[in-house]
């Protein structure tokens, strides 16, 4: 492994043994009579000290990096099968996901009408949002694919970006509502964590393309994406909710690599050399013509 994929490297192994914190954690941190956490569980403590830990060590791993590049130099991925393979994975994945969305959507549309009729407002929009959001999303990760793997220079002012932030807004709306009225934080942490990371992923994602890129931001909520989606696997989500965990987990290590490779020189626009204005000659004075 080259060095500076390090970051993806410590958010993948990190993730991976997060997952098994938060496996402990489902086991033997909550009460099984009233399902509140116990105070000082160490698997709790070791898992948050694990996320700090992985947080701060791609803080220090991507600090140092500078570069702005355009869209596609950003994410070149011309020819890399490996980028390919990834993203197509990730749009299915998320295909998947719009179908379990629509299997389910009798279910989530009766329980929506029933919460939106006890006060919460657009509940019954949720459903339906979430179907179309994520076939859009699929459609959208496919076409950011084929452009950087052909390299078809199509990513300035792309609108494919701002279609993944839909469905991750969406989403985000959607655990707000399930998630609002349990008190217990360590139920849903790491979840709304993933989602919120992966929301402000794709904000900065979306950044490259229609101004300059911020590398270091990118580089950390990609990463810190791809820790939690891993992390909170663990969880008993919906079949649909596990899909999007794991198109987020695909796409966002995929992005992260392409940035972290090595890219050309940032082109430093010259500045312009400013003249020093012209001072008007003095006019000549007439000179009277005496005539003789």
């Amino acid at each position: 492994m080259q060095k500076r994929n390090l970051p993806v490297a410590i958010a993948l192994v990190g993730g991976a043994i997060g997952l098994f914190l938060r496996r402990w954690q489902l086991t033997t941190g909550f009460e099984p009579d009233t399902g509140l956490a116990i105070p000082g569980n160490p698997a709790c403590t070791a898992l948050l000290a694990l996320s700090a830990l992985v947080a701060l060590a791609l803080l220090a791993l991507i600090y140092p990096k500078k570069g702005s590049w355009d869209y596609d130099v950003a994410f070149s991925a011309r020819s890399n099968e490996l980028y390919m393979v990834c993203t197509v994975l990730a749009a299915f994945l998320l295909l998947g996901s719009g179908v379990m969305e629509l299997l389910d959507f009798p279910t989530a549309y009766a329980l929506a009408r029933e919460a939106e009729a006890n006060g919460v407002w657009l509940a019954v929009a949720l459903p339906p949002m979430r179907v179309l959001s994520c076939l859009i999303g699929a459609g959208c990760t496919l076409l950011i694919g084929r452009n950087l793997y052909k390299g078809l220079g199509q990513g300035k002012e792309s609108l494919t970006g701002l279609g993944l932030c839909l469905l991750l807004s969406v989403w985000l709306v959607t655990v707000y509502q399930r998630r609002a009225i349990d008190p217990v934080t360590q139920n849903y942490l790491y979840e709304v964590l993933c989602v919120v990371f992966a929301l402000m992923g794709i904000y900065y994602f979306a950044g490259w393309s229609f101004q300059n890129g911020k590398l270091r931001r990118s580089l950390f909520c990609f990463t810190m994406a791809v820790y939690f989606s891993l992390v909170t696997l663990a969880d008993p989500h919906s079949m649909a909710d596990r899909l999007r965990f794991g198109f987020v987990l695909l796409f966002f290590a995929a992005h992260a690599l392409l940035l972290l490779q090595e890219h050309p020189a940032p082109v430093e626009t010259p500045t312009q050399q400013e003249h020093p204005a012209e001072t008007p000659a003095a006019p000549a004075e007439t000179e009277d013509i005496e005539h003789g």
